[in-house]
């Protein structure tokens, strides 16, 4: 239980715990920014459940089925672990042989969906500090 609370509080606190100054950044071989990495490709992106290869039309709407049947599951699984005010945090074991959790934040906002999701899409570099670069598909 405590490993879990110290877990949480590094990502509520993550900033401020994980900061590596950009020259050394820039000094590292397997630095992102260095190594001007790229994220996958859309062609690249996935295997289907089977391990089959699919297109990246099939593999982004079988992700989303699976989240629209997890939150029809709603908590199942899920424990509750603390975490920023007005948020919801929550991870759960995956059965998946690694023993990293999967961990899920949730969060009301007083805001129509349409806006919410006007920010998220369109206005991210205003409040992500860590975006490099984005597109929407």
């Amino acid at each position: 239980m405590a490993a879990s609370q110290g877990l949480s509080h590094m990502i509520v606190e993550c900033k401020k715990l994980f900061q590596i100054l950009h020259e050394m950044m820039l000094q590292s071989q397997n630095s992102y920014v260095a190594a001007d990495a790229k994220p996958l490709p859309l062609h690249g992106l996935g295997l289907n459940m089977m391990g089959e290869p699919v297109d990246y039309r099939a593999y982004l709407e079988e992700n989303i089925q699976a989240v629209l049947r997890e939150a029809i599951e709603k908590s199942k699984g899920w424990h509750s672990a603390p975490g920023p005010e007005n948020t919801e945090l929550t991870y759960k074991k995956v059965g998946d042989g690694h023993p990293i959790r999967l961990w899920k934040v949730t969060t009301e906002i007083e805001a129509p969906p349409q806006t919410v999701l006007h920010r998220v899409l369109r206005e991210r570099h205003l409040w992500d500090d860590d975006l490099l670069h984005s597109r929407v598909i």
